[in-house]
């Protein structure tokens, strides 16, 4: 690494895993070049260090899981239907009451004479969607 960049002595900035031994590489080819990680080592770096901080902190994040998961349940409507079977089963479910709640917002909205093309950014979608919708 170091031969090879004394090649180029107009190397500003070398990207790389930050591994010992490219580092040394680098500081000996290219002193004045700046060392960075690339998006992948920050990216993987990043999950290590919150992995090691989920790991130091488990019990309490544990205990305000149980926490917001009593909350949660205290606070559920009592008319939702149950949730059960598999993942699958569960995404679909709910996939299927967030379309039924929001064609029931485009219906409500458009018999208050709201027009399709003011509905469609407020609930986040197309105007032909709105307008198909209901």
């Amino acid at each position: 690494m170091a031969a090879r960049l004394r090649h180029h002595p107009a190397v500003e900035v070398v990207a790389g895993d930050r591994a010992g031994v490219f580092a040394d590489g680098i500081r000996r080819g290219a002193p004045q070049a700046r060392q960075v990680c690339d998006r992948w080592h920050l990216w993987c770096n990043l999950g290590d260090a919150l992995r090691s901080v989920a790991n130091r902190h488990r019990r309490a994040i544990r205990h305000a899981a149980r926490r917001v998961a009593g909350t949660a349940e205290r606070a559920a409507p009592p008319d939702e239907p149950a949730v059960s079977g598999t993942k699958l089963e569960r995404t679909r479910q709910a996939n299927r009451h967030h379309r039924e709640e929001r064609i029931a917002e485009i219906r409500r909205l458009r018999d208050q004479g709201v027009p399709p093309k003011l509905i469609a950014p407020v609930l986040g979608m197309s105007r032909r969607s709105v307008e198909r919708s209901g």
